[in-house]
């Protein structure tokens, strides 16, 4: 009995067991197709995501190969001719500002040193980078 006060009359309320049935179907329907939707959009999400990574991961792969390959030829050009190549030093110090802005600390101080060894590189001559070379790997007890 629902109601017992004063101004509501007895009532009693007699539900069909089918309407039960059918509205349990209903509701275990739409949480199970909000469960597929949310499944699949959050997979979406993950997937999205480890594309953007892998594509930044690539990106400063290529920056990386770039970067060590002008440095090797402003290294090889500063060996042969003793004397700098501007455009070579401004290639590298392009491409090490973009590292500034892509990559961690750790190696933009390691592109930093290896900038400041072209520079003198450049600025002592080949004779003098390739007997400090030579005396770090006497040092170092690298076999030759």
């Amino acid at each position: 009995m629902l109601g017992s006060g004063r101004d509501a009359p007895d009532q009693i309320v007699h539900m069909d067991a089918s309407i039960i049935s059918a509205l349990a179907a209903l509701t275990g329907a739409a949480v199970g197709g909000f469960t597929n939707v949310f499944a699949n959009w959050l997979s979406h999400r993950v997937q999205a995501r480890a594309q953007s990574l892998q594509h930044e991961t690539n990106r400063r792969q290529l920056l990386y190969r770039d970067f060590i390959d002008e440095a090797s030829k402003c290294y090889i050009d500063a060996l042969q001719h003793g004397e700098a190549d501007i455009s070579g030093l401004v290639g590298l110090y392009a491409k090490l500002s973009r590292m500034r802005i892509q990559s961690s600390e750790r190696v933009v101080r390691s592109a930093d040193k290896l900038g400041n060894f072209e520079i003198r590189s450049h600025r002592y001559g080949a004779s003098i980078v390739v007997a400090r070379l030579q005396s770090r790997s006497a040092f170092s007890g690298s076999r030759a």
